[in-house]
């Protein structure tokens, strides 16, 4: 299967990833998909599904209810809310276009 430059232009939309002419064709994408491709070949004939390469099993613990604060203690000692329903307000960190 051979990456189309409509597949690449949706695939960098979807991910919103700005990808330039230059960059976007220097993209070995045929080559990635070959790769994975390999796998197909492979046996996996009696192999047992697995969700982890650890060689133990984990432990699961048991699901216990616990209090959690409500809303007023949380906000209590802060001065920094922003509007009736109160959340956080924080400097912004991230610009956008």
């Amino acid at each position: 299967m051979a990456f189309t430059k409509a597949m690449t232009d949706k695939m960098s939309r979807l991910s919103q990833l700005e990808l330039t002419e230059a960059v976007a064709s220097n993209l070995k994408l045929d080559s990635i998909l070959e790769w994975v491709g390999e796998l197909k070949v492979c046996d996996t004939e009696g192999i047992d599904p697995m969700f982890s390469t650890a060689p133990f099993n984990m432990k699961m613990r048991e699901d216990k209810k616990i209090s959690t604060p409500t809303r007023e203690e949380i906000f209590f000692n802060t001065s920094n809310v922003d509007g009736d329903k109160k959340f956080f307000s924080i400097p912004k960190v991230i610009e956008t276009k």
